[in-house]
Order: structure tokens, then sequence, then C-alpha cells
């Protein structure tokens, strides 16, 4: 199984994890790591590294908010170093629960990334053209 980081600016990080909990319950080898307010850059590729060497051993996907931003810069850094991570920016609920069903097979970064897409809409009310309706209510 491979583990699973999720790291991103100020509370994303535990704000992620609170709803990955409360729809799949606690998730074996999945860790988040907040970059608060006045952490570096070096203490947040520390603790990325130390969990990468704690539950990498079949590789790791990691996963961030913003590409460009310090956690995505700092995880890619980390992934020249080891074989088998994965780095991904724009995390959103799909793309993690895609990953955390699949992590037990090749990883397949497409498949992931697809999902995230799969996972966002938006809700439009629309009217209908000849202003009349069928229907007895709402």
């Amino acid at each position: 199984m491979k583990g699973i980081i999720v790291t991103g600016h100020g509370n994303f990080a535990s704000g992620i994890e609170s709803t990955m909990k409360l729809i799949m319950g606690e998730q074996e080898k999945t860790v988040f790591i907040d970059f608060k307010e006045g952490m570096t850059n070096i203490e947040l590729s520390e603790n990325i590294e130390k969990i990468v060497k704690k539950i990498g051993e079949k590789g790791v996907l990691i996963f961030t908010d913003i590409l460009g931003g310090t956690p995505f810069n700092e995880a890619a850094m980390i992934s020249t170093k080891y074989e088998n991570i994965h780095v991904f920016a724009g995390l959103n609920m799909a793309m993690l629960f895609e990953a955390i069903d699949c992590r037990e097979e090749e990883i397949d970064t497409d498949r992931i990334l697809e999902e995230s897409k799969n996972g966002m809409g938006i809700f439009k009310i629309v009217e209908e053209i000849s202003g009349e309706s069928d229907s007895d209510g709402i």
C-alpha cells in the first residue's frame, strides 16, 4: 500500500483530514501536514521527508493545495530524491478518495486526475423556455 501525504497552506491539510475521516474513517498510511503561518519552507520540507521515509516503502502520493505554492514546490523537490513518488496539486475530495481506493494497485496518475475533474461541477437553475410549468408545486 502506498502512503499518502496531504499538505497545504494554513489548515488546508487538517481540514481535508477532518472531511476524509467523517466520510471514509481513519485511513492507514495517510498523513496530513499543515504549512502554518511562521513555518519555514525548510521545516515543511523536513516534515514531509520524515513522513516519506516512514510510510514510503511502496511509494508515496503527495497531494497539495496550489500548483507552484511552497507545499507543492517542496514536495516536488523531495520527489526528485526518491523513486515512486507522485506529487499532485489542486487536491479535492474526489481526487483523494480515488487515490485511497487505488493505492494498492499500480498508480494511474491520469485516472486520479480524471476523478478529480469528475468531482467538480456547478449548480445552475434552468428556466423553462415557455415560462409554463407542468408541476403543481415547487
